[in-house]
């Protein structure tokens, strides 16, 4: 994901052997153009799941448009914090970015939801390293199980990412 945020309006072509992303027009490169040859991986050194993944109930969904998430990745970077914490008392639903570790660290703080249907109280913990998505908005389902299932409004994918065992939900 990385890879394909380096080249701006980005191209995919499936070659034989690798990746092509580029942002040339009909395979005609002129000045400014980029590209990237992203070469595949040996199936025989890949992982792969064995069966499906089956997300749990979920007690909180709320919706994350592309600018916020991009707001939080540069506080991140800013403020020089891993970990996106999804909070909520009561119906409001909050993304900070702090250090969990350390109760005087700076952060950042924004409202995502004022009336959200979730009135448990909680922190959902994430790593934004593990934040690895496709440009979009997303709709994110978070369950006590400490999963999170991210699904994008504009393509379709979908990203399970594990929580954090410092999360907490109050029942």
């Amino acid at each position: 994901m990385s890879v394909y945020g380096l080249i701006e309006n980005p191209q995919l072509d499936f070659e034989e052997k690798n990746l092509l992303i580029s942002n040339t027009v009909g395979g005609n490169a002129t000045a400014g153009q980029q590209k990237v040859n992203y070469y595949y991986a040996e199936p025989e050194i890949l992982t792969s799941p064995q069966k499906d993944i089956q997300m749990p109930e979920a007690e909180l969904g709320v919706n994350m448009g592309e600018d916020l998430i991009n707001q939080l990745r540069k506080a991140a970077a800013v403020l020089g914090h891993t970990e996106l914490t999804l909070s909520g008392n009561d119906g409001v639903v909050t993304a900070s970015v702090s250090d969990t570790r350390d109760a005087t660290s700076n952060n950042f703080v924004l409202e995502l939801d004022k009336n959200n249907s979730c009135k448990n109280e909680f922190n959902f913990v994430i790593s934004i390293p593990n934040l690895k998505l496709l440009p979009g908005d997303y709709f994110v389902s978070i369950s006590s199980k400490l999963i999170s299932n991210w699904t994008n409004a504009n393509y379709p994918v979908e990203y399970f990412i594990a929580l954090e065992k410092n999360s907490v939900f109050s029942v």
